[in-house]
């Protein structure tokens, strides 16, 4: 046992490692000026929404898009079907499985901890309260 090396993981931790279960659908043609909670109220039938982001610009298509999050999906396939084709203001919805996770904000740091968790911290130009950093370490 002396003989033992500790590595660090450089893979991302699985769904299942972080007790996160959530599916992410990419949403397309959606209508000018809905808002969150009328999204809310389409999706609700269909389980937990967790998350709704607005890309607020017209993809390459020339519709609206954007993304939605529910939690505890048992069956993503049959999930995928039913939600495929809801209309919204008259609007069909076309709606598929998300090929990448939603990017965390610019304003966002990560920072590691001895134990390698994760942990965000808003960035603040380098000033804690209305101190530098500088003037915070005694420099």
């Amino acid at each position: 046992m002396e003989n033992w090396t500790d590595v660090r993981r450089r893979k991302a931790p699985t769904k299942s490692q972080t007790g996160l279960d959530e599916t992410s659908f990419f949403v397309l043609n959606i209508p000018t000026g809905v808002t969150k909670e009328e999204f809310r109220k389409i999706f609700k039938p269909f389980g937990e929404l967790t998350d709704i982001y607005f890309g607020g610009r017209k993809g390459k298509n020339g519709k609206y898009f954007g993304f939605i999050r529910f939690k505890g999906v048992r069956d993503v396939g049959s999930l995928e079907a039913g939600l495929n084709g809801m209309l919204c203001r008259n609007h069909k919805l076309d709606i598929n499985i998300a090929k990448h996770e939603r990017k965390l904000p610019k304003s966002f740091i990560k920072t590691g901890s001895k134990n390698h968790k994760s942990t965000l911290i808003p960035a603040g130009g380098g000033f804690v309260g209305s101190r530098s950093y500088a003037k915070v370490i005694g420099a």
